[in-house]
């Protein structure tokens, strides 16, 4: 008798085992799998690798070039109010360690296109000097638009750093956004909106608003200094803001 219930003791452990081995397993397999989310260390990805015929802009290059690696475009193009030289279905990459000035914003317009960056060191840098009822880099309602690994300021308070409005499948990745009244602002998107591994900072308002959106993966980020409007003022009617707002998100 004694033999029997140490046998069944022994059988209903290992049953115990078996089911929590399959509890933990199961679980490993339900965590989301976003790409390299370290918030510790927010620089160029070297995991990226861009297409062949990839758009090469180095701001320190005394003359302008074709746009190869070799013979990168010195950024002046980008310098035009409106005619600036976006294309469909295109990749620009900005030269680790420059500076770009731009004192229009950059208006996205052309779908799929990514804004990234090439070689070692720090991110490339966006700094902008629009004026405050403008945006730094505006996508409009371009659809497929990736930003990643830059940093992007306004040293003018612009009142967007990174704007996107009516747009599908969008992404900012592994960037650095600061200075500005809002730092990333999405308000109406189908399809799915990520920010993955982004330090947002020094904002009036929001770090990030995001709105009216299909799907959002938000993940890895940094997010702190902000609302200062409301320190100057708080009497303002709408000094109010957050480190991220979202509303109407219909998946998450």
């Amino acid at each position: 008798m004694i033999k029997k219930s140490s046998k069944i003791r022994k059988y209903i452990l290992l049953c115990a085992y078996v089911l929590v081995l399959g509890l933990i397993t199961n679980c490993a397999k339900d965590v989301p799998q976003a790409e390299n989310l370290q918030t510790s260390e927010l620089k160029a990805t070297s995991t990226y690798v861009p297409p062949a015929n990839a758009i090469y802009i180095d701001p320190s290059a005394k003359v302008n070039g074709t746009g190869t690696q070799a013979s990168p475009l010195n950024g002046s193009p980008f310098q035009a109010q409106y005619a600036q030289p976006w294309k469909a279905n295109a990749t620009y990459l900005l030269k680790s360690g420059t500076i770009l000035d731009v004192k229009y914003k950059l208006w996205i317009q052309a779908n799929n296109v990514t804004l990234g960056a090439y070689g070692t060191g720090n991110r490339p840098i966006i700094r902008s000097s629009v004026n405050n009822s403008d945006k730094v880099l505006d996508m409009g309602n371009m659809k497929d638009i990736t930003i990643r690994d830059l940093e992007i300021f306004s040293i003018a308070n612009a009142i967007a750093i990174v704007n996107f409005m009516y747009n599908v499948r969008c992404s900012v990745i592994n960037c650095k956004i600061h200075d500005g009244e809002w730092g990333i602002r999405n308000m109406n998107s189908s399809g799915q909106f990520r920010v993955l591994n982004c330090e947002v900072y020094n904002t009036g308002d929001d770090g990030c608003f995001i709105a009216n959106m299909d799907s959002l993966e938000f993940g890895g980020n940094y997010i702190h200094d902000v609302n200062y409007k409301y320190f100057v003022n708080p009497s303002e009617l709408y000094a109010a803001g957050d480190g991220c707002q979202l509303g109407n998100i219909q998946n998450f």
